[in-house]
């Protein structure tokens, strides 16, 4: 990718200021090594995102389909912080909290209601934000 894009906009570049020039006062090497630089977050966002989803897809939403909706926590997850969700989210249904969670994982309304139609709840993006929305208004009132 850093190549790809080293070769378009710092070699090949419409705007003549934004190219690499022998007389511009740095060499070849620091203008690669500072495309790689620019490239670095992209990618790995893009890496992390296909991450997280290769494991939602090994735990295909057992919270939503098993005899205990509620979330159990992770190993990562101090005590005190799984206690204080689970009363936050007591009585909320387990759906909207996964819809929760996804987001909080950094997916989009969209990514969210396509991942819960595959899993066999179908949904919409409008169906994800109302109830996101009505649930936070729930949870503010109740603290």
């Amino acid at each position: 990718m850093a190549i790809q894009k080293f070769r378009t906009k710092t070699l090949m570049n419409k705007d003549p200021a934004k190219r690499w020039r022998i007389d511009g006062g740095a060499s070849i090497k620091t203008f690669f090594i500072g495309r790689c630089l620019m490239e670095l977050p992209d990618v790995f966002e893009r890496w992390d995102r296909t991450e997280r989803q290769s494991r939602l897809r090994l735990d295909p939403y057992d919270k939503l389909t098993g005899e205990d909706a509620t979330h159990h926590a992770s190993l990562e997850t101090p005590p005190f912080v799984s206690a204080e969700l689970n009363r936050v989210f007591e009585g909320i249904d387990p759906l909207i909290r996964v819809m929760f969670e996804l987001h909080q994982e950094g997916y989009t309304y969209e990514e969210i209601a396509e991942m819960l139609t595959g899993a066999g709840h179908p949904t919409t993006v409008g169906q994800v934000r109302t109830k996101m929305s009505r649930s936070r208004i729930t949870m503010k009132t109740r603290t």
